[in-house]
């Protein structure tokens, strides 16, 4: 038996992981080692150390059992929020996530490997967030993202856009937060018509439904415009996707079943549905929570007018 708690172990082992591979990204984008200690709260010196043992330090999570897909998104995510001076909202995410992790037992695994004392029936973490909390957290902070910043507009559809989020395995509609009347815009500005809340948008709710169910990690889901432009960024920003074509005018089951297929059984980004007679070309980009959908989809603006030779 031990003490060791599951809020030591995210600290010491998952959080240590996490910043620096902030402050390698930071590095590597411009920041000085001065400005990246400010900001991490740690010496000058203490960053020349991270970031000179970078290979070193995700090796050793790798050997321990951490998800290093996971870990980089946490940091992309973290450090392309503080590249845009939201430090707090970075602060406000990377505590959201990895609670959230910790709290649907992800790192139980990790943690036994160090720490072999811990019973094999804990389950006290779950008692430490209640996901769904989480889920409207990560949503109104993706709408703020997207209300914040006009670029955006270029993404919106004519049939409005929309950001879902489902809880770890959900069983309905009624465990995936989307927002109610969509993403449209006003004045030129993206502006969401509601507060993210569950079972509002059926659409994206059965798509993640059945998504969740063949792919857990992926929980987060956007709808967004098609054109070629937003075609080639994809490809150009080096995200897969898969296109579905129609040889008639398709019903919205249609599309929700062709969709879900695609993003379950295919490990893809995003899904083209190319529409039909009456029926707008939809991108649906796929992340593992709603600030991974949003962290894409400016990898898609920033990319937009490039090809893949320039």
């Amino acid at each position: 038996m031990s003490l060791d708690t599951g809020l030591e172990f995210l600290s010491d082992h998952v959080l240590r992981v996490v910043k620096g591979e902030v402050a390698w990204r930071l590095y590597r984008a411009g920041y000085t080692q001065l400005n990246i200690s400010r900001l991490l709260g740690v010496t000058q010196p203490m960053v020349n150390k991270i970031i000179s043992s970078h290979d070193e330090l995700r090796n050793r999570a790798a050997a321990e059992g951490l998800d290093l897909a996971d870990i980089d998104s946490m940091a992309g995510i973290a450090v392309s929020l503080v590249i845009d001076g939201k430090v707090q909202e970075a602060l406000e995410y990377l505590t959201n996530k990895s609670l959230l992790n910790l709290s649907r037992l992800d790192y139980c695994s990790s943690h036994r490997q160090v720490n072999p004392r811990i019973p094999p029936n804990c389950r006290a973490c779950e008692l430490i967030l209640s996901p769904r909390d989480v889920v409207i957290r990560n949503l109104v902070s993706a709408v703020s993202e997207v209300e914040g910043d006009e670029a955006f507009a270029r993404l919106v559809p004519r049939v409005l856009m929309n950001i879902a989020e489902s809880i770890p395995n959900p069983r309905n509609e009624m465990d995936i937060a989307a927002v109610p009347g969509r993403i449209g815009l006003e004045r030129g500005r993206p502006r969401a018509w509601g507060v993210p809340a569950y079972g509002v948008s059926t659409h994206l709710g059965r798509v993640m439904l059945e998504v969740g169910r063949r792919r857990p990690r992926i929980r987060a889901v956007a709808s967004i415009r098609y054109d070629k432009e937003i075609e080639k960024s994809l490809e150009v920003a080096g995200f897969k996707y898969s296109v579905i074509a129609h040889s008639s005018a398709p019903s919205e089951d249609e599309v929700i079943k062709l969709v879900a297929e695609e993003a379950s059984s295919k490990d893809v980004d995003a899904v083209v549905d190319m529409g039909g007679f009456g029926m707008e070309p939809i991108t649906y980009v796929f992340g593992g929570d709603s600030l991974d959908v949003i962290y894409k989809l400016k990898r898609i603006l920033d990319n937009l007018g490039k090809t893949s030779n320039s």
